[in-house]
């Protein structure tokens, strides 16, 4: 599957989604960065290739060339990649999905439906364009309601509500750490025995981080649970 992960606005999540969501569960596919500045993905453990969203006959070549491909496409370079699509006839076809994530702040609500109408228009159909709500709190109803509404009555992408990343604090301690879900669900390491090592012996240091890191451990495998459910609702839709 070769998804893309865009938005006219920065801040949505599409690094740590790449990472953290659709890499762990393409293990073939490679992050491709659609970016101006350093990619980001690679300061969460993922190895990452990095192209301009002007270079795009060398991004069409990639994704033309494999089976299996993950864009994160930068906000600085959103404008540039969808003219980039416009030029190449059908462009898109090469694309089985392009992901939205979005937040509940009203711009960055904004932004999502902008993209998505832009999409639309390149002539990607619905069942391609999904939004992910991303960072939820109180519930998408709540906090996304004129989302659905434009999805439901505009048609030109899907909202399933149930495409939902809570609010968490592991993605940050995640970020610090330099660490993706995967490297964190594969540490075996007692962060419980450190913690009390630490106490005993007074090193606020190594307590810090035998809290930080029992933190991500913990929380690790309900996240992955859910972003496993995110991806089957969102792979249902294309037959990937």
């Amino acid at each position: 599957m070769r998804v893309a992960l865009v938005n006219l606005g920065g801040n949505q999540g599409k690094t740590t989604l790449s990472v953290n969501l659709f890499a762990p569960r393409m293990p073939e596919a490679k992050i491709l960065a659609v970016e101006t500045i350093n990619a980001a993905g690679g300061d969460l453990g993922a190895a990452v290739e990095q192209l301009k969203g002007e270079q795009f006959a060398r991004i069409y070549a990639e994704l033309a060339s494999t089976d299996d491909l993950i864009l994160d496409v930068g906000a600085s370079n959103i404008e540039d990649f969808l003219v980039g699509l416009s030029r190449f006839e059908d462009g898109h076809d090469e694309i089985d999905l392009f992901v939205i994530p979005c937040t509940s702040d009203t711009k960055e609500r904004t932004e999502a439906m902008k993209t998505a109408h832009m999409l639309s228009a390149l002539g990607v159909p619905p069942k391609k364009i999904q939004f992910v709500f991303n960072r939820v709190v109180d519930g998408v109803e709540a906090e996304f309601a004129d989302v659905l509404n434009f999805a439901k009555k505009s048609g030109v992408a899907f909202a399933n509500p149930a495409c939902v990343v809570p609010e968490s604090e592991l993605f940050a301690l995640l970020s610090d750490k330099k660490m993706n879900i995967v490297q964190a669900l594969s540490d075996i390491t007692d962060y419980k025995a450190e913690l009390k090592e630490a106490t005993r012996s007074d090193d606020k240091k190594a307590w810090r981080r035998a809290m930080d890191m029992l933190a991500i451990t913990k929380q690790s495998k309900s996240m992955d649970r859910q972003l496993q459910h995110v991806f089957e609702l969102l792979t249902s839709t294309v037959g990937a």
